[in-house]
């Protein structure tokens, strides 16, 4: 028995949650709709969604706006968690809000490199107002960089981007979004070793394989688009998957993108590039995900708790993928490619 975790309430709990998600039947139902205002009205009518959109006129709800209501839907979703958890386990689930202060962080962040007025910022925020310790307060009064830092002293960020300066921001924006993106894997997989071994073992493998799919979209873009070196590429490739770090080193210094595909396919076990498309990259890269954490067993395990926020996030990027299929006129076929959920 678990002293911190109280896996019969929460599997219980978790079961009635899973019923909330979208069946095949309803994904249907979403494809058919062709304007957005069908598509809210739709997710008005579905326990969980119709608390955070309520507030919303169906007719002016636009494709920002809704990712902000999902996002913060998640983040109410794993709030609502914490409280069958103590001790180590609470303080896993915990960390995983940090992704999405980390998110707020990079809209301010942005917003101050390119002088644009951050006052109005606190619409777009999906960070959970209960458990952040960062000031937003403070953050949204700055103005440059160095009033921004001096806003994170006492937060989880703040010795990592300490030095950061505003020249850093403007013209290399990537390097702090990895920094703040490889902290928050670090203090998840260091959160998670305090875990049993078997929950760990489980952690390990659900958010392992999720940092590995992410350093193979960073490393496939970062070599095709951008003008990084290869050392560059592996200081900010994320710490914690389950690729080796010398497999890691061989996907970046891969001598084609043919050598690169084929390693990442012998490395995932999984028939990767039959897309083609950076967006149809994210989306094989959530399906090796999806289908993954359906194979751990979730019994008295982290497993189910982990799965529903996975499964649920993916879900949400689904939906946005359909707002904007409807808003461009895709015929329902073209919808589907951009989907987790029919692969």
């Amino acid at each position: 028995m678990n002293a911190y975790a109280s896996y019969n309430a929460i599997n219980s709990k978790l079961h009635t949650r899973k019923k909330t998600l979208l069946t095949r039947e309803d994904w249907n139902k979403v494809l058919n709709y062709t304007t957005v205002a069908q598509f809210t009205e739709f997710l008005k009518k579905r326990y969980g969604y119709s608390v955070h959109l309520e507030q919303s006129k169906i007719e002016d709800v636009h494709r920002g706006e809704l990712e902000v209501i999902l996002k913060r839907y998640v983040v109410y979703e794993i709030e609502k968690m914490i409280h069958y958890f103590s001790g180590p386990y609470k303080d896993f689930i915990k960390t995983l809000l940090l992704q999405y202060d980390i998110y707020d962080l990079q809209l301010i962040l942005r917003a101050i490199a390119r002088e644009e007025n951050i006052n109005d910022l606190q619409r777009h925020f999906v960070h959970s107002s209960h458990n952040t310790k960062v000031a937003y307060d403070k953050l949204i009064a700055s103005g440059n960089v160095a009033q921004f830092v001096e806003g994170l002293k006492g937060t989880v960020f703040y010795e990592d981007l300490k030095t950061m300066t505003q020249e850093d921001v403007m013209k290399r924006e990537f390097h702090m979004e990895m920094k703040l993106h490889i902290l928050y894997y670090k203090l998840l997989m260091k959160k998670a070793k305090k875990l049993t071994p078997s929950d760990y073992e489980v952690v390990k493998k659900i958010i392992g394989l999720k940092i590995d799919c992410l350093n193979i979209q960073w490393i496939y873009r970062a070599t095709k688009y951008y003008d990084i070196s290869r050392e560059e590429i592996m200081v900010y490739s994320l710490p914690g998957g389950n690729i080796s770090y010398n497999s890691l080193k061989k996907l970046v210094y891969a001598k084609s993108f043919n050598e690169f595909e084929r390693k990442v396919e012998k490395y995932l076990g999984a028939d990767v590039f039959n897309r083609q498309g950076d967006t149809l990259l994210e989306k094989c890269m959530d399906t090796i995900i999806y289908k993954s954490i359906h194979k751990v067993n979730e019994e008295n395990s982290i497993a189910l708790p982990l799965r529903y926020i996975f499964v649920l996030q993916i879900e949400i990027e689904d939906l946005i993928a359909v707002t904007e299929g409807i808003r461009y006129g895709l015929d329902q076929d073209e919808i589907k490619k951009y989907l987790v959920y029919t692969l």
